[in-house]
């Protein structure tokens, strides 16, 4: 009988954390192209489109001179929900090249856009 709880158990729990996981992986997220360079500023943005029901707490884009920008990065925050979005990339550095990456934030995970890049 323990044998049968503890197999019960693993199961609920497993079938838990791949319900969450798949609720993540349900949304469509593109990073857009970047427009308006100028010597210190620069426009991004993204596109979520979904049938997730997790909510969208914050997006935006990230940026840095290395590759892989994170949210810990330079970021914008560019209101909630799903749809697509502009950004202003700001503070930038004349003659350097950065990458830029779209993010959301749901109450699992921060999620990242494919990296595009600038000069």
């Amino acid at each position: 009988m323990k044998a049968s709880n503890c197999f019960y158990s693993i199961a609920i729990i497993a079938g838990v954390n791949s319900c969450n996981k798949s609720e993540n992986n349900n949304a469509e997220f593109t990073t857009l192209d970047i427009r308006n360079i100028t010597v210190n500023s620069a426009k991004g943005g993204g596109q979520i489109t979904s049938d997730s029901k997790l909510s969208i707490l914050v997006r935006g884009v990230c940026w840095s001179l290395k590759q892989n920008p994170k949210y810990s990065d330079n970021h914008s925050s560019d209101s909630v929900g799903f749809g697509k979005f502009s950004s202003n990339i700001i503070n930038l550095n004349a003659d350097s090249t950065y990458f830029v990456r779209a993010y959301y934030i749901n109450k699992y995970d921060t999620v990242y856009g494919n990296q595009v890049k600038f000069t």
